[in-house]
């Protein structure tokens, strides 16, 4: 969860360097920012920042009220996903000056790129979760997972 919570703000801080980029940086007597195509990535970028943030609420507040294996693995999976997405994108919106050692951004997706293979890569967080969903079987899955969630509804 640990793991999952540092990708979440690796890229928030990646968002936040490539909206700054963009703002600054001028290509064709506009900042980048104004471009249609650059700000449909940043909408992506934002958009798997968002995704790993919420995975991370929810599988810390499974864990607030006991077992949390479903939802960090499920976390993990979507983490690994958004790192690998986002720093593609943040790269590309900063273009080659986001590969320069000196750069912020280099240092945030050299870390990213560390995390996801941190405690288990994609395949190995897959089929964990994929053990735990057979374990469940058919309309059994859909109970453990309703259950699980009233518990942290019932948290709240």
């Amino acid at each position: 969860l640990t793991i999952v919570a540092m990708i979440a703000g690796a890229l928030q801080k990646a968002m936040e360097l490539s909206i700054e980029h963009a703002n600054v940086r001028v290509q064709f007597g506009k900042p980048l920012s104004k471009q249609q195509a650059v700000q449909q990535s940043l909408a992506a970028l934002a958009e798997e920042a968002a995704a790993v943030a919420v995975a991370v609420e929810a599988a810390a507040a499974a864990r607030d009220v006991g077992d949390a294996a479903f939802e960090i693995a499920a976390a993990k999976i979507r983490a690994n996903r958004a790192a690998g997405l986002g720093g593609a994108i943040a790269h590309q919106v900063h273009g080659a000056i986001g590969f320069t050692q000196d750069h912020s951004l280099h240092h945030t997706t050299a870390a990213l790129s560390r995390w996801r293979s941190a405690y288990g890569n994609d395949a190995y967080w897959s089929a964990h979760l994929g053990e735990m969903v057979v374990r469940h079987r058919g309309t059994g899955l859909w109970q453990e997972l309703t259950r699980r969630s009233d518990l942290i509804v019932r948290l709240d």
